[in-house]
């Protein structure tokens, strides 16, 4: 089903809509959010594309201004203070954050 996708669909999707590339261009990225107030913010981003598009004139209900700048650092996979990381990697017990990219260097203790 994926290889039909890839294919055939994706390609008459480009051309129809004048594009390239793949459907699903770019990375997935989710963020942990503490604070109400900065979730409603984000909702309002999120909300008010299409209106700094210029797709349509008036978001559904919501009233604000059409310019708004994004609430978040793309860098950072939560948006809290440093208690409410702890606390999250606590519950799912693994760290969160960026990791170093690439391959570990060699050392003498991960050679053997």
């Amino acid at each position: 089903m994926l290889q039909y996708l890839g294919r055939y669909y994706v390609p008459y999707i480009n051309r129809r809509c004048g594009r390239s590339g793949t459907l699903w261009e770019g990375r997935y990225k989710a963020s942990l959010i503490q604070e109400e107030d900065y979730l409603l913010a984000c909702y309002r981003y999120i909300e008010l594309n299409p209106v700094r598009a210029g797709m349509v004139d008036r978001p559904g209900h919501i009233a604000g201004p059409a310019t708004i700048a994004a609430p978040w650092d793309s860098q950072t996979p939560h948006l809290g203070n440093d208690r409410f990381k702890e606390q999250v990697e606590a519950m799912v017990e693994r760290t969160i954050g960026q990791a170093r990219r690439g391959r570990p260097k060699k050392t003498a203790s991960n050679i053997l």
